[in-house]
């Protein structure tokens, strides 16, 4: 996927605080931001997967641990969701053959 990196400053002794490397810091803020941007609906389950490098199983397991409601989407909502979720597996297709 290719994508635009963003950078963000956090002090020093986070790390160490965290007792996780820079790439796990990285891992989870991105699962972070996704969730973020899924649950305001600025973004779909699809994209947001795609950005928290999730399968969209996974991400929907990981809204489930955070407590994210899903029913109460619109129809359109969910027809979207569906639509990208399929688009999405059918890239993944591609990717693997």
């Amino acid at each position: 996927m290719a994508g635009v990196k963003l950078e963000i400053e956090v002090p020093e002794d986070l790390l160490s605080i965290l007792r996780a490397s820079r790439r796990d810091l990285e891992t989870e803020a991105g699962r972070w931001l996704a969730l973020a941007l899924f649950k305001s609906r600025r973004i779909s389950a699809g994209k947001a997967a795609q950005l928290a490098h999730m399968s969209l199983a996974d991400f929907m397991e990981f809204t489930r641990e955070q407590g994210v409601v899903w029913t109460d989407y619109t129809d359109e909502e969910l027809e979207r969701e569906l639509r990208e979720a399929r688009e999405l597996g059918r890239r993944r297709r591609e990717q693997r053959e």
